[in-house]
């Protein structure tokens, strides 16, 4: 078996996650599993080993991209490794790896930075949470964000969020219900996922605290 990388259609961002798809070309007759992961890589992205199945022709790791990568163009490499079966006492007896060819994948600034001032809501009652949007790497079309670290009882309402190249801000709509958690809650941030073909970029933004106060004539 032989196995290609397919060139990403758009660079790795920093602080954020890349699809890497690798294409498996089987001999005749070999149909096992084959486990994939990145041995070469360039410093700051990291990536957890893959299996293809059996009869599977392609697969995907996932690149994890630090805030520390430097900005630059970086080599890049998958080994893949067969899988034979248990025998005489041993484990893997013959494995064979192989390796794709190199190639360059470029690590650019995150697409957005996404901040917030610490906000309140009370139990029962609705909040318009509005985040300040500074413009990254250019975002050909439009992202989809979404909240995560919202405590128990705070949900978003609404579909999620679309962010252009060109906003400034974006906004979400809170309710807190009656049995939401009381206090300040830290690690609110926003999830941003931009699809380019048929790649998707993941990433995260903003480190806001919001507050859940009494309902309104109510003590805690």
């Amino acid at each position: 078996y032989s196995i290609a990388i397919e060139p990403p259609q758009f660079p790795a961002v920093r602080g954020g996650e890349m699809p890497l798809r690798v294409k498996v070309t089987r001999a005749p007759g070999f149909d096992g599993p084959v486990e994939i992961a990145c041995d070469y890589r360039p410093p700051g992205i990291n990536s957890v080993p893959v299996i293809i199945p059996s009869g599977v022709t392609e697969g995907s790791l996932i690149l994890s991209v630090s805030d520390e990568t430097p900005e630059a163009a970086w080599p890049i490499a998958v080994v893949a490794t067969d899988m034979p079966e248990y025998s005489d006492g041993q484990w893997g007896v013959g494995r064979q790896r192989v390796s794709s060819e190199i190639i360059e994948i470029s690590v650019k600034a995150p697409l957005v930075w996404l901040t917030a001032p610490t906000a309140s809501v009370r139990r029962g009652e609705r909040l318009r949470y509005e985040w300040t949007v500074k413009q990254g790497t250019h975002v050909p079309g439009e992202a989809i964000v979404t909240l995560a670290g919202l405590p128990k009882g705070v949900t978003t309402v609404g579909p999620p969020q679309r962010l252009s190249a060109s906003a400034s801000t974006v906004a979400f709509e809170l309710e807190a219900s009656e049995e939401a958690l009381l206090g300040s809650v830290q690690g609110i941030h926003c999830l941003i996922r931009l699809t380019v073909g048929n790649q998707e970029i993941r990433t995260r933004s903003g480190w806001a605290t919001l507050r859940i106060d009494p309902a309104r004539g109510k003590t805690p």
